[in-house]
């Protein structure tokens, strides 16, 4: 679920046979469509859709609230993308509506402390961290593999 919804990236990654509307098409009372299946089995998507004039309103709003609980609803595990903190409240919004929050570290761009700043937040906020991903990780940095041990890609 593509929750950016100033820069959405999800139509990126997937295929979907027709020309959809979005999250944000549906929220503000466009559309009724917003979940389509990828040319993956199993798996649907929700995109984000036209960029709104108030991203953060549209997340804000009851209609997105109702969103997720039909979604909840239908799906086992919904997963939803959200731009990266400091860009807006988006992720804080979405966070609190969340069972859980997966934070995404790039490596050697973000430091501890800021990384920590957004833990703090999204936990004074309601949201529930249940892990950290570090990616862009070199292969060929060993102070990493040596600390959590050996991975293959």
């Amino acid at each position: 679920m593509d929750c950016d919804l100033r820069k959405g990236s999800l139509k990126n990654y997937f295929t979907v046979k027709i020309r959809v509307n979005g999250m944000s098409e549906y929220i503000s009372g466009q559309s009724e469509d917003y979940v389509y299946e990828t040319d993956i089995e199993g798996l649907y998507v929700v995109l984000a859709g036209e960029k709104p004039p108030n991203p953060t309103e549209l997340l804000f709003s009851s209609k997105f609230e109702e969103m997720l609980e039909k979604l909840k609803e239908e799906f086992d595990l919904i997963i939803i993308d959200t731009p990266p903190m400091g860009i807006g409240a988006d992720a804080t919004i979405v966070g609190r509506q969340s069972d859980g929050v997966l934070l995404v570290v790039r490596n050697n761009f973000v430091s501890k402390k800021s990384v920590k700043k957004v833990k703090d937040g999204l936990v004074r906020t309601g949201s529930k961290i249940v892990g950290v991903v570090l990616n862009r990780i070199d292969k060929h940095q060993t102070d990493y593999y040596n600390y959590y041990g050996y991975y293959y890609y």
